[in-house]
């Protein structure tokens, strides 16, 4: 059979099923493609809800208890974590300053930020860790931080069980060939 012999009426209704399949598949995939839309789609890390879908499929489920800390406001993590000695108490050393957390009852106990303190002010934590140690009854705590410019310390912080209490920022200067030197300094 050849074209010229089939009936004109019939290729016109077999294109009209072919039109009338693609729109329909067409409308079918603009329907999936809406459907497609999740609530992870808008996730943050700010959102209450876990787990948390994050761009690229990365899916952040933590394995245990979320005690939340810092300014919500903010880009925040710990960088460092310390038990201190003979206690239940945890140090989270954070991007702008550290946080005491009971363990047992999972909640944070106090905070101290940079920001509270108009000598450390616009200093950020590094990644150059924490160390923590008692003495007697005594809790030392220290922990580097530094800002853009020119200025960088360990810092050195107390508690006494209710509060933290900055003890000494140890000031360091950057020497050459440190990106940050001035000539001569």
């Amino acid at each position: 059979m050849t074209i010229k012999s089939i009936p004109k009426g019939l290729i016109l209704f077999l294109a009209g099923l072919t039109a009338c399949h693609q729109a329909i598949r067409q409308n079918a995939n603009e329907s999936a493609a809406v459907n497609m839309h999740s609530a992870y789609d808008d996730s943050t890390l700010t959102n209450k809800e876990l787990p948390v879908m994050m761009p690229y499929n990365r899916l952040i489920e933590p394995a245990g208890k979320v005690i939340r800390f810092g300014d919500s406001r903010l880009e925040n993590h710990s960088m460092d974590t310390k038990l201190i000695p003979q206690t239940n108490v945890l140090v989270v050393e954070d991007r702008y300053g550290i946080t005491l957390i009971d363990t047992t009852e999972n909640k944070v106990i106090t905070q101290w930020g940079y920001n509270t303190s108009q000598q450390y002010s616009g200093l950020s934590s590094t990644y150059s860790g924490l160390k923590v140690w008692r003495m007697d009854n005594e809790t030392d705590i220290f922990w580097s931080a530094a800002d853009a410019g020119h200025r960088s310390y360990v810092m050195q912080a107390s508690w006494d069980g209710k509060k933290i209490t900055i003890k000494n920022g140890f000031s360091f200067k950057p020497v050459a060939p440190c990106p940050l030197a001035l000539p001569n300094e």
